[in-house]
């Protein structure tokens, strides 16, 4: 199947303005087989990748027009909203993430698949989209 290494793992953020002392992402709920994070062969899916926690980095640094995160996050379409914003890794940082913002809102909502997974960031937009009109 490829290489399934290199988009998430473990990172560590040290300096003074991070909103700190707190782990980001989410552990798996258990090892079985039905746990959409168990990939197989003991490998475990990240909750967070790579881009995730650089969006938030680059946002700070100042990359604020989406074309030019584009270019320095190629793959950060793909995660929808599953991104970090400045204002979850900064104490003095903005809540923006592009094409995610508006009011919030609760809903159940019910998606049927052929096996256990998570949406994609694609899928999660189109659900969301969906559910509100």
């Amino acid at each position: 199947d490829g290489s399934d290494h290199g988009w998430g793992g473990n990172y560590f953020l040290f300096g003074g303005g991070l909103e700190g002392r707190r782990i980001l992402g989410n552990y798996p709920e258990g090892f079985a087989e039905s746990d959409p994070t168990n990939i197989g062969r003991g490998r475990i899916l990240p909750t967070k990748s790579w881009d995730a926690l650089w969006y938030g980095v680059s946002r700070w640094y100042g990359v604020d027009d989406d074309t030019d995160m584009d270019h320095v996050l190629p793959n950060n379409q793909i995660f929808g909203c599953d991104l970090l914003s400045e204002w979850d890794l900064y104490k003095t940082g903005n809540e923006k993430i592009s094409g995610c913002g508006g009011s919030m809102i609760s809903f159940d909502l019910s998606v049927n698949l052929n096996q256990p997974r998570y949406l994609t960031g694609k899928e999660q937009k189109n659900a969301c989209s969906e559910a509100i009109q």
